[in-house]
């Protein structure tokens, strides 16, 4: 996940023993890394908020395999602290620009998962914004203007990206066409971009100007992105540059060499 201004990213890492993760803050300008967290559980899904200071971040560190929402500041000053606590696994995935509301999923035991909404005001409540019994959304995405949201549904039978109004309404748009994942918006809301099943990088024009409009997904470029409602790519503000997340090649392994009859070759005393 990039930092507003796009010099700094955030990501889940796992250690070293491949056990647990911890929030790592990668400087872009410096080449530089940085551990924002250190507990002995899992900690990931970084989300920066709008102004940068702060990172929200999903943590099992409740002892159980629920994932509750936890804030730090960026600079890594400070403890961590509680934000969202509740019996389902939950994953931050948009900040409203205005700072007052979060996306996240919210996969609640034996159900299917949908998109809340955390008001960072008063008192803080959270509330579903599109949950169904009978298919998965996810991957809420505020427009940079908040008035809409792009999310993944499989509602068609599968993974699909949508757009619908915020605070919602009865227009909804469907934005790719042959499957899609992955939705995230250009920092005017003139774009948005996803990834297809083979993954592809896509790109879609959008209009909100009148009324709400969007073009025919085009091809950006073939990539090694993995597919999923988790993210594995970020995008530049201006949408020229993308972070990938891919998968590394195993290192080349020794040969191993075979000998056969191999007493024959012992000295005999």
């Amino acid at each position: 996940m990039l930092s507003p201004d796009g010099n700094s990213a955030a990501a889940g890492l796992l250690d070293a023993d491949g056990r647990e993760s911890d929030v790592w803050l990668y400087d872009l300008t410096r080449g530089t890394t940085s551990r924002l967290t250190f507990d002995t559980q899992g900690d990931g899904t970084p989300l920066w908020s709008p102004d940068g200071t702060r990172i929200v971040f999903g943590s099992n560190r409740n002892g159980t395999r629920v994932v509750d929402l936890y804030e730090k500041a960026a600079s890594g000053t400070g403890d961590e602290r509680v934000l969202l606590k509740s019996p389902s696994a939950k994953f931050a995935t948009s900040w409203s620009r205005d700072g007052q509301f979060i996306l996240f999923e919210n996969w609640l035991p034996q159900s299917k998962g949908a998109v809340w909404v955390l008001n960072m005001s008063g008192n803080r409540e959270a509330k579903p914004l599109l949950q169904s019994n009978a298919f998965n959304q996810g991957t809420g995405q505020f427009s940079p203007d908040s008035h809409f949201i792009a999310y993944v549904s499989d509602e068609s039978g599968r993974s699909e990206v949508y757009v619908q109004r915020f605070p919602l309404s009865s227009d909804k748009w469907q934005i790719s066409t042959g499957g899609g994942q992955q939705p995230l918006w250009r920092g005017d809301g003139k774009e948005i971009f996803f990834i297809t099943e083979d993954k592809k990088l896509m790109a879609v024009d959008i209009k909100t100007e009148s009324k709400f409009e969007s073009g025919i997904p085009r091809e950006l470029f073939q990539g090694g992105m993995k597919t999923g409602f988790a993210y594995s790519y970020a995008a530049s503000a201006d949408g020229q540059r993308f972070l990938m997340s891919a998968p590394v090649d195993a290192p080349a392994r020794a040969p191993m060499t075979i000998v056969l009859n191999w007493t024959t070759s012992l000295k005999k005393p």
